[in-house]
């Protein structure tokens, strides 16, 4: 493991970076390419660019480890990168989609802290972070502990600006839809 914390997040490169290289404080760039859907279908969800594997260290510096240095708590993002392969394979997709979701750029993270309920994560995340998109998503009120926040974070280099959007996917009316701000589904059903 090669500690790369001090290096600036613009001068990582494919050719020069390993999956083991320490990133932050409390990050390992495995963590970032992580995914079990990649493990069980045989597929290598390494970056495919380097402007993706930048994205992704900016999106770990700026969001992850600051939540890990709020809460205290360890924690692995549930996904953050996903190359195309993983994506379509999530997706249940052909070979020739492509998906445009800000996972496949590096700038996307779904996150859960144990012990920490997802409005409480994405209300600290709205309040005290710079993103581009907040989701709570497939949070339901019957079911304990379901649903997971997604943040996006865009690196400076990146033209369009953070939206600072904030959104609620919930469940309503028997499926689920997407709705602006922190909305509990039990009070739009």
């Amino acid at each position: 493991m090669t500690d790369r914390r001090g290096v600036p997040y613009a001068d990582f490169v494919l050719a020069t970076t390993n999956r083991t290289d320490r990133i932050s404080d409390s990050f390992a760039l495995s963590e970032l390419i992580r995914s079990d859907i990649a493990a069980r279908r045989g597929i290598d969800n390494w970056f495919t660019a380097d402007e993706h594997l930048q994205s992704a260290v900016y999106l770990c510096r700026h969001i992850l480890q600051p939540l890990r240095n709020h809460y205290n708590r360890p924690f692995v993002p549930n996904s953050v990168y996903r190359n195309q392969a993983v994506e379509r394979a999530l997706k249940g997709k052909s070979g020739r989609w492509v998906s445009k979701s800000q996972h496949t750029t590096g700038q996307a993270a779904d996150i859960e802290i144990a012990g920490v309920p997802n409005r409480a994560l994405a209300e600290w995340i709205r309040d005290n972070l710079k993103f581009d998109q907040l989701i709570v998503e497939m949070v339901d009120p019957d079911v304990t502990g379901s649903g997971w926040i997604h943040v996006s974070l865009k690196s400076p280099e990146i033209v369009a600006q953070n939206r600072r959007q904030v959104l609620s996917y919930i469940k309503k009316a028997g499926s689920y839809v997407y709705v602006p701000g922190l909305v509990d589904a039990a009070t739009t059903t």
